[in-house]
């Protein structure tokens, strides 16, 4: 997954993450060009994500869980009612849990 991560003070970055306790198909493969799909269309709406860190792993992406809600710009309500990016890609099967 790449992002753009706004650093404040109006700077921003480009980074690889990988979904913490994920084992995901290839993006390459048929499946794992679904499991994109499915991931832009539930980010789509979303202006922001909250991501929490866990360290790197060996190819240098950060291990992270992802929380997102469309339509909203509320921290407090993307906390509070956010959905966690890495269960609904369990519970949709598109990825086996490590």
């Amino acid at each position: 997954m790449l992002v753009t991560i706004d650093l404040g003070f109006h700077i921003f970055i480009q980074q690889r993450l990988r979904l913490r306790g994920l084992d995901a198909p290839e993006l390459g493969s048929k499946k794992g060009a679904s499991v994109k799909k499915f991931v832009e269309s539930q980010l789509k709406d979303c202006p922001f994500l909250l991501i929490k860190t866990y360290g790197s792993d060996k190819y240098d992406r950060y291990l992270v869980d992802v929380i997102f809600l469309k339509n909203s710009k509320d921290v407090s309500t993307v906390i509070e009612k956010g959905l966690f990016l890495n269960q609904v890609i369990l519970q949709k099967s598109f990825a086996d849990p490590m």
